[in-house]
């Protein structure tokens, strides 16, 4: 009885030492679509101030990157070499107030990233995490104006950009994550210069977004 229970320990705990989520690999590669809120702006041409509303966007992306050392009991850091884009296309140009028939545009982002993240609970299948991130991104208005006066802006610049990310994966495997997230995206104002036709006024334009993500991780 005693070597029968023994066994049954013993083959109970093989089985249970077999299923145990092995710790991911240091390195992954990983893939991301999400949903973009941009926030509505002004800027300027001769007649007066534009205010431009933008509808809901799309945004996708992919990073390389490495888990390094532990943070205190069960966190890890990590960071990542990350490149994205993002559009929302225009909604309403308003001037002075007034809304203008016709309008047209889309804003886009393409973005170099570098962020620095910490994973909770690293030695569990879920894992809350936080981060942040700095980079360039190539702010594009393309083509904003209206059925009267189109392209009164359509160039862009390429400026310092940030972002704030909150997050949390899960793992389905031993070398894959499923990730959801939440990143606020902004950036230094670019500088764009306006249509001949609407005074050629040199004016600032801003980019801040909301951000919800769904993606996977691959590690190796």
């Amino acid at each position: 009885m005693i070597l029968r229970r023994s066994m049954i320990v013993g083959a109970i705990s093989v089985v249970t030492a077999g299923v145990a989520p092995a710790a991911l690999a240091d390195n992954y590669f990983s893939l991301w679509g999400a949903y973009t809120d941009v926030k509505d702006f002004d800027f300027q041409v001769a007649t007066g101030t534009i205010n431009t509303d933008f509808d809901n966007g799309y945004g996708f992306g992919a990073a390389i990157g490495w888990r390094l050392r532990e943070v205190g009991t069960g966190n890890r850091l990590r960071a990542e070499a990350e490149v994205s884009y993002r559009s929302n296309d225009v909604d309403t140009h308003k001037l002075n107030g007034g809304a203008l028939a016709g309008s047209a545009g889309d804003i886009e982002s393409t973005a170099a990233m570098v962020n620095v993240l910490v994973d909770f609970s690293e030695q569990s299948s879920f894992s809350p995490y936080l981060g942040g991130g700095l980079g360039i991104a190539h702010i594009e208005a393309d083509g904003f104006g209206v059925t009267a006066i189109p392209n009164v802006v359509s160039e862009g610049e390429s400026v310092l950009a940030f972002q704030v990310i909150v997050g949390a994966s899960w793992d389905i495997s031993q070398s894959t994550e499923i990730f959801g997230e939440y990143r606020y995206f902004a950036t230094d104002d670019p500088k764009v210069q306006t249509s001949a036709a609407t005074g050629g006024v040199s004016t600032e334009i801003e980019y801040q977004s909301n951000n919800v993500l769904l993606g996977v991780r691959f590690s190796y």
